[in-house]
């Protein structure tokens, strides 16, 4: 297994054999040593995720789905790739991977990140579990904001402030909305300053 130290509310609910701990060990043999933007590894994004996650549920399917969010659009993974390396809750976990994944077939990417946050707001209302795991992964990306383009940075930002921010609220998680707040607004400001200064 690898290190979770810093991972240490995740390091709790591993004991003994589990698919939690599967699901772990898994991801970190898939991924190796593939790295964001940001130079930070990716099993790193999907175990803080998941850490950030298992303050408000300690369910097992919650917790793998929060670490497998991204295997369909990183690895390329299939619905039964899913369901197969998740063990007895395989289809559940599939299906609320499959809900949290964007759509490959879209290629232009404002059309495929409008449409997944018009189906997101529809999911969420009805599985509000995947809108605290979703919202456990934005908080998680944010941390890697700084190495993105200018443009592309904006962009995350402001679909922070205006559609995530809300969702936490709604589900009674202020502490995150917040956090989601402060990390967002710098980059917003700091792009709007730069707009009204070229102005003047």
């Amino acid at each position: 297994m690898i290190d979770l130290k810093d991972y240490p509310r995740l390091e709790r609910l591993i004991r003994g054999p589990s698919d939690l701990g599967t699901a772990v060990n898994l991801m970190s043999d898939l991924y190796q040593d593939r790295r964001r933007l940001s130079k930070r590894l990716i099993i790193q994004h999907c175990l803080e995720a998941c850490e950030i996650a298992s303050w408000y549920t300690s369910d097992t399917v919650h917790l793998m789905v929060a670490i497998f969010h991204d295997v369909m659009e990183d690895l390329g993974l299939s619905f039964e790739d899913v369901k197969q390396i998740s063990g007895k809750n395989g289809v559940r976990v599939a299906e609320m991977v499959t809900a949290l994944t964007k759509r490959s077939d879209l290629k232009n990417r404002e059309a495929r990140d409008r449409e997944y946050i018009d189906r997101l707001g529809k999911v969420i209302e009805e599985s509000p579990w995947l809108g605290v795991i979703k919202i456990a992964d934005q908080l998680s990306n944010l941390t890697d904001l700084h190495a993105l383009p200018a443009e592309k940075r904006r962009a995350i930002a402001s679909q922070t402030l205006n559609f995530y921010v809300p969702v936490a609220l709604r589900l009674g998680m202020p502490r995150l909305a917040n956090e989601l707040k402060e990390l967002s607004l710098p980059h917003v400001v700091q792009d709007l300053g730069r707009t009204l200064w070229k102005r003047t």
